[in-house]
């Protein structure tokens, strides 16, 4: 499913704000279309880090406390929210500054800003914390079995 959504934002213009508008009749802002990408990456990057983590042991970063873990995929995923964040912000700075490129026209409804506003941004973040908080509770039996198990700390 996060590959679908994914596919359909960056490969058909789909997440961006003026694209968005036309298909779905969302904005830009905390509930944009993007939201949906962001809350299926915090979900699926937790299932992969886990997967990952009982695949190769000897480099888990998965605790024998159970909210020990969980606390360090959520911020795990946190982190790298934030991070991509940071990189759209650079993103927009370079095309707007450095390469000077048409990204926002109000009078034409263009918006192809990465950040179109701070609302915007704090929702990629909120809705990643979401997804990443639903798969540490999602795997919560799986994950304590796991945890009770492991050796290696």
């Amino acid at each position: 499913m996060w590959i679908a959504v994914t596919a359909f934002g960056e490969f058909f213009d789909g997440a961006l704000n003026s694209a968005c508008y036309s298909y779905l009749g969302c904005d830009s802002g905390f509930f944009g279309y993007d939201a949906i990408e962001h809350f299926l990456f915090g979900f699926a990057a937790v299932l992969a880090i886990v997967w990952v983590c009982r695949k190769f042991p000897q480099y888990s970063i998965l605790s024998t406390s159970y909210w020990k873990t969980g606390l360090v995929l959520v911020a795990s995923i946190t982190l790298i929210a934030v991070l991509w964040e940071i990189g759209e912000c650079f993103r927009d700075a370079y095309l707007l500054d450095i390469a000077h490129e048409t990204l926002l026209d109000f009078a034409r409804h263009i918006n192809y800003l990465a950040q179109p506003s701070n609302i915007d941004t704090m929702g990629d973040l909120a809705f990643n914390l979401f997804g990443s908080l639903l798969a540490v509770l999602y795997i919560n039996p799986r994950l304590q079995k796991f945890c009770a198990r492991t050796t290696w700390l």
